[in-house]
């Protein structure tokens, strides 16, 4: 029986703060490329940027539900990264959501 799975790119639609996605995490090995489906939760975060050259200074403050973005101060920026498992999400990073993704697999839902 075929299984039909969606995924979604980040930059089309984005996973909720503690949600339980996989994510198909792009790998490479000479020349081949494919993914690895990564079952995790995902973790919001504030990044800092320095103002002068918007690189990341290496900090990151942690993310509540419903927070705000911090006001700039001190030469620096802040905006919301999305942590999967230990990696940043990317924009162009496919994902499912983990309970719908193993639902197709559900052979007791078979009509």
């Amino acid at each position: 029986m075929p299984v039909t799975i969606t995924f979604h790119k980040v930059s089309e639609k984005k996973q909720e703060h503690g949600q339980s996605i996989i994510w198909l995490q792009n790998t490479t090995s000479f020349d081949y490329q494919g993914f690895n489906p990564r079952e995790v939760d995902v973790e919001y975060q504030w990044t800092e940027y320095f103002l002068a050259d918007k690189v990341a200074t290496g900090t990151a403050i942690c993310y509540n539900h419903g927070d705000e973005t911090p006001e700039p101060e001190n030469g620096v920026f802040y905006e919301i990264s999305i942590i999967a498992g230990d990696q940043e999400l990317e924009p162009n990073d496919l994902w499912s959501d983990a309970e719908e993704y193993w639902r197709c697999f559900d052979t007791n839902n078979d009509a």
